[in-house]
């Protein structure tokens, strides 16, 4: 059964960890994970457990002003595919590595949300 993990959620994500806390995995409101030392490392754990969230509605993911680039802004489009039950995204790659093949990867995995009725990005 999915709950919401509260308000807020902040977590720095470290780029040699491999998965978000267990209690994580039964969100269905996931507001923010953060962090200024994420990297594409970072980014790919946050995919392998985005995975598991098939109930999550809700999400806000802030790589701004981190060494992200096209392999973790790929996994995160990647992972998006399996929450259908997503009503809200807000992405966050202000000042990262993510060019043409990030952008293309999160755009083409959206379109396939059809529950989706907002959406946020910001690449500048």
């Amino acid at each position: 059964v999915g709950s919401a993990c509260g308000a807020t959620m902040s977590r720095f994500v470290h780029p040699s960890e491999s998965a978000l806390p267990d209690a994580v995995v039964r969100c269905t409101v996931l507001q923010t994970i953060s962090g200024t030392a994420l990297g594409n490392g970072g980014a790919v754990a946050i995919y392998n457990s985005l995975q598991n969230l098939e109930l999550l509605q809700q999400i806000t993911l802030i790589f701004a002003y981190t060494q992200v680039g096209d392999t973790g802004a790929v996994a995160i489009g990647n992972s998006l595919q399996n929450l259908e039950q997503l009503l809200k995204i807000f992405l966050d790659f202000k000042d990262t590595q993510v060019g043409d093949a990030g952008a293309v990867a999160i755009g083409n995995n959206l379109q396939n949300l059809k529950q989706l009725q907002q959406i946020t990005l910001n690449f500048w």
